[in-house]
């Protein structure tokens, strides 16, 4: 079985327009990328927040990235070393989160 190589995504940034029955997420070009709908194709309470959802995600994505590789590649402290929950439960020197988010955004868990 051959494989196929890897397509890239749409180039960004990407940006939230209404339409005619919900909203579409495109490129700064126009180019359609999704459309946000309900389950009938139709336009609903949901429509605009989750279209600017998906964009402020997608537009932040590389830079999220970028800072927590920077995290876990350049921080001072390493996975055991943090010593405090401080804020919610959640470890003050982040690496252990930066490391699992950066797993998740490139697809594992």
């Amino acid at each position: 079985m051959t494989t196929k190589p890897a397509v890239p995504h749409t180039p960004t940034p990407w940006k939230a327009m209404p339409c005619r029955n919900g909203w579409h997420v495109v490129t700064e070009q126009n180019r359609f990328v999704a459309n946000c709908t309900d389950s009938t194709g139709k336009d609903d309470i949901t429509s605009e927040p989750n279209a600017a959802f998906i964009v402020r995600a997608v537009n932040a994505h590389e830079e999220l990235m970028k800072v927590a590789r920077g995290v876990v590649l350049n921080g001072h402290t390493r996975p055991g070393d943090c010593h405090s929950d401080d804020y919610m439960g959640m470890c003050v020197c982040g690496y252990d989160q930066a490391e699992k988010a950066i797993a998740r955004a490139e697809g594992g868990k």
